[in-house]
């Protein structure tokens, strides 16, 4: 059984230029480093980013079995620095893999059995990935605890209600 990390990898394009991020990526690589038997689900782009992506993530041990191979295009997120220092995100979401989501390609838990499911950041925001993925993570919820991490990034839903009401939903399926 292996801890199954769902949500998105994409690229951070800084002043000092691009690398890989995505906090559901991020995690997946923290939990193999650590030890941790980790399979990461998102689509991953055939694009030179996506490629980057994927070497980077299996070079942490990531198991990417579990994702999409896609031929759309990576998301990027477009890094702005304040004279404080403080970031700020653009990010370029729609029609990419990393929101590419299907309940024909998701990995089914009943068969699969996860440990745990960590789910998060803007696939559990952005539509029609977070509806997609609600009804797989409540099949998730019956046989694993649900880890939810919304790390809020208000900029991609301007509207506080919506965003509070999607959040406010993961959050009563989810374990921690």
């Amino acid at each position: 059984m292996s801890i199954w990390v769902c949500g998105e990898v994409l690229i951070d394009i800084l002043p000092t230029g691009p690398v890989v991020g995505g906090g559901p990526a991020n995690t997946a690589k923290a939990l193999a480093r650590l030890g941790h038997d980790v399979d990461f689900i998102d689509g991953i782009s055939t694009d030179a980013y996506g490629v980057s992506a994927r070497k980077e993530l299996e070079r942490d041990g990531v198991g990417l079995s579990l994702s999409l191979t896609s031929d759309k295009p990576t998301c990027t997120a477009t890094v702005t620095l304040d004279s404080a220092g403080s970031a700020s995100y653009e990010f370029l979401i729609d029609g990419t893999a990393t929101f590419d989501f299907s309940p024909s390609w998701l990995p089914d838990p009943e068969r699969l059995k996860p440990s745990v499911l960590h789910i998060g950041t803007l696939v559990t925001i952005v539509e029609p990935a977070s509806s997609i993925l609600f009804d797989w993570a409540v099949k998730c919820a019956e046989l694993a605890p649900i880890v939810f991490d919304p790390n809020v990034r208000s900029s991609v839903v301007g509207d506080r209600d919506k965003y509070r009401a999607a959040v406010e939903k993961w959050v009563g399926i989810s374990s921690v």
